[in-house]
Formats: C-alpha cells, sequence, structure tokens
C-alpha cells in the first residue's frame, strides 16, 4: 500500500479541517476510502470548515536531464560528475525510478543549484516567448514598465 502523506490535518483552535487537493479529488467518489475518511472527520468535528492546504513545496518543473547535464558540464570536475550521473540514472531507471534519483542526486551534489535559483540565461539559454504570452504579461504589467524594470 502506497504510504499517504498528510493528506488531512484538523485544527482545533481555528475549527478547520484541512485536506490536500488529491484528497479532495479522491474523496469527491463515494467509491474511495478518501470520501468515508472526510465523512467521518465531518460527523467527528460538527461545524468545523474544510480548507484546501496550502503547499509550500518548490518545483522544479524546467529541471530536465539535458538542463541538470548541462548545468554538470559547467563545473570545474565535470567530466567525473557526468560519468557518475549517468551511473545513477541507470540504475534509477532500472528501478521506475529515473527522474526522482537523478533530481535527488543532483541536488545532493549542487546544491547552490537549488538554492541560488540558478535559472536558463545562466546555463547559456534564452527563452523565446510567443507572442500570446507577450499580450498577456503586457496586459498585467505596462510594458514599458516591464521593459525599464
Amino acid at each position: 500500500m502506497k504510504k499517504e502523506r498528510n493528506t488531512t490535518v484538523v485544527d482545533m483552535l481555528n475549527e478547520k479541517i484541512y485536506i490536500t487537493k488529491a484528497f479532495y479529488k479522491k474523496s469527491v467518489n463515494p467509491m474511495n476510502p478518501e470520501c468515508a475518511e472526510l465523512a467521518r472527520l465531518m460527523r467527528e468535528h460538527k461545524g468545523f470548515s474544510i480548507e484546501l492546504k496550502e503547499t509550500t513545496k518548490k518545483t522544479y518543473a524546467n529541471l530536465t536531464f539535458a538542463k541538470m547535464e548541462e548545468y554538470i558540464g559547467t563545473q570545474a570536475n565535470s567530466e567525473e560528475m557526468l560519468k557518475e550521473f549517468e551511473e545513477v540514472k541507470k540504475v534509477a531507471k532500472a528501478k521506475n525510478q529515473a527522474y526522482a534519483a537523478a533530481k535527488k542526486w543532483f541536488f545532493e551534489n549542487y546544491p547552490e543549484y537549488k538554492e541560488n535559483g540558478v535559472c536558463d540565461k545562466e546555463l547559456g539559454k534564452t527563452n523565446v516567448v510567443a507572442n500570446e504570452d507577450i499580450k498577456e504579461i503586457t496586459t498585467i504589467i505596462p510594458f514599458k514598465k516591464a521593459v525599464n524594470e
């Protein structure tokens, strides 16, 4: 059975039941155990409001294998570390955890990437933004102000 993370929290002081978004999605189906769990919490804590938990986990959606390799390639001991990175990927792939294990290894060996928020520009890449995205951005921030900052 998959270990569930903290999917529900009961805040007695503020009379709130916090649930995760994933738990909520499962709880709307009466056939899922999450539905019964939520019903039980609501019975035990009458009058409590139900709210979605805010997640504070930082994600690295644009951190791909290629970007990790490119960053490793900029370091002093890059050849040795790239070989080690390939080995980590091989072992992790055999266990169906290729990305998670590689990312963990990468952050253990290069914590400055995570802490300093290294961006594509620092890696020698430039982001090309679609015209639709430019329109959307300039409606939020006036173009002149965005260019001058």
